[in-house]
This record gives C-alpha cells, structure tokens and sequence, in this order.
C-alpha cells in the first residue's frame, strides 16, 4: 500500500503507528515525493486544488487535480477529504517547463487485498511497477521542479 500527504505532522504519525493492515507492520518513507503548492498561499495561477479522496470500501486514497472527477467519485461512495495540495494539470500528457508529471498507477487485488493507488515522478520505478502487474495511467498532475 502506498499513501502521499503533505502534512508532516500525518506522516509523522503513520510512521510512529503500526499498521496492522492486511499483514503490513509499519507505515515507512519511501522516497523524498515530489513538490507541491500549497493550496492557501503563492502559485502559479494555473495551478488547480488537488481533491483527497478516501474510500473505506477498497481502503484507497486518491489524488485528483480534476474537479468533476473529484465529484464523480463522490456520488461512488469516495469521501472528500479537502484539498491537498494545488498542481498543474497536463495537457496531453505533457507538463509544462518548471514542473515535474507526477506519474499515477493502479492496482486492484480485490477481493482478497485492497486496491492501491501509488503517485511518483521517478519514472524507473514507474516502469518496474508496470512490469510487477500495476497499471500505469499517465501523468496525473504537474509539480513544481
């Protein structure tokens, strides 16, 4: 399972807490993650709220800089967890210069585990995943360098 936040004091907490999650002991840091702007403060004026969302059924959370997709999973049962973070969108799949994609994948292990959502810009470990039976969807937002 993989989890983003960009409050401290929530990473700070899953770390010290152990999980007990489907065979899982500890929450760890994988990696330095990827840049935000934050969404009360200074940003690019293109830069978008990123909707948090968690499902309780699939025990998921979801990032989405894509307000009527935010709402759609809504109306499936997703509860809104507020803004993240803001992000640029991609157009076509591209991000503009000063920012990094922030890559999306998927898995779905149910009914037997959970489904997961993993975000990352290192496109190494994107591929590897790709090849470990996740399912690569792009570039989900745009981060600054």
């Amino acid at each position: 399972s993989y989890f983003i936040t960009g409050d401290l004091s929530e990473r700070d907490h899953l770390i010290s807490q152990p999980n007990i999650s489907f065979g899982i002991k500890d929450w760890y840091e994988i990696s330095a993650g990827f840049k935000a702007w934050p969404v009360e403060g200074a940003a690019p004026s293109t830069a978008l709220p990123v909707c948090r969302l968690y499902s309780a059924h699939v025990e998921s959370h979801y990032y989405t800089v894509d307000e009527e997709e935010c709402e759609f999973l809504q109306t499936l049962g997703w509860q809104f967890q507020g803004n993240a973070f803001k992000a640029i969108p991609a157009v076509g799949g591209v991000c503009p210069s000063g920012t990094v994609a922030v890559l999306r994948l998927y898995i779905d292990r149910m009914p037997d585990y959970n489904m997961n959502h993993r975000f990352t810009t290192d496109t190494e470990a994107y591929q590897s995943m790709i090849h470990q039976g996740w399912t690569g969807e792009g570039v989900a937002f745009c981060s600054p360098e």
